[in-house]
């Protein structure tokens, strides 16, 4: 609910107005992989599954990790998800 309101809305409505208004593409996705680290875990128990939160995607894309997480190691499910992020933003980078 609340990334519903602090982020959904905003962006749902700014995505609206731009295509109404200016016609060019609009490229838009929703992460939604959970993984070993998470902002998520910010609101409370680390081994509890809160969900994922704003920027997660960011944690598998810049190597900060072991500044923030010092005690979690990357899983194989990470490892591959850096490997699809990776690959989705430089597709995107070259291509549009």
């Amino acid at each position: 609910v609340y990334t519903d309101g602090a982020f959904g809305v905003a962006t749902a409505t700014a995505i609206r107005e731009h295509l109404a208004n200016l016609g060019s593409p609009v490229y838009f996705y929703l992460f939604a992989y959970r993984g070993t680290f998470s902002w998520s875990s910010a609101y409370g128990d680390r081994k509890r599954d809160h969900g994922v939160a704003h920027y997660d995607d960011l944690l598998y894309l810049f190597a900060q990790n072991e500044l923030l997480f010092p005690d979690m190691a990357l899983s194989e499910d990470d490892e591959r998800m850096i490997d699809v992020l990776t690959s989705l933003w430089s597709n995107f980078a070259r291509t549009g």
